[in-house]
């Protein structure tokens, strides 16, 4: 009865040394922290702007970020070019204007993230909201200029902008 009990406790204590030296560290591989690129990208994969019927245009931004294992020691500025990119319901001109397809980050230097704003300008002329189906604007980073080692964040290289319109009057109807 000894020896059957001690059978069985053999592959218990194989199971153990086995998983005790995966645990173990591997002198062999290189640790790398700390070393890699700063990443630049969209701070949100979707973005809703919601903005009412029949007041002024309205100025709004798209927020950006960079980040990464050397930005905190960066002082040079970064800049990000983005383009509108396929399957974009917003038009040009009557829900939206880009006035410039670029962001600048101004990098002080002894900060680790740094927040950009792409402007974006939102048309109301001529809208009578809220509409059926929102306008979505898909944007795209599609390039970054810098002498450091910046590259596009490939989890955030894109954003969706839903542009919701409401209308103050229908809001106060409903609500009466």
């Amino acid at each position: 009865m000894k020896n059957i009990f001690n059978l069985k406790l053999i592959p218990f204590l194989i199971f153990g040394s086995l998983f005790f030296s995966a645990c173990l560290v591997d002198d062999d591989i290189v640790r790398d922290y700390g070393n890699g690129p700063n990443l630049v990208g969209f701070q949100s994969t979707s973005t809703t702007l919601t903005v009412e019927v029949g007041s002024a245009e309205s100025s709004l931004g798209i927020p950006l970020r960079l980040i990464g294992p050397s930005v905190f020691e960066q002082n040079e500025d970064v800049t990000v070019e983005i383009s509108v990119g396929p399957g974009s319901t917003a038009e040009e001109g009557v829900h939206y204007r880009l006035d410039s397809n670029t962001v600048q980050f101004d990098v002080p230097g002894g900060i680790d993230v740094v927040t950009g704003e792409l402007p974006i300008t939102i048309l109301t002329e001529g809208i009578n909201g809220p509409l059926e189906n929102n306008p979505v604007l898909n944007l795209t980073i599609t390039s970054v200029s810098s002498e450091a080692d910046v590259v596009i964040n490939e989890k955030t290289t894109t954003t969706t902008v839903t542009i919701e319109y409401i209308n103050p009057e229908e809001e106060t109807e409903s609500s009466n």
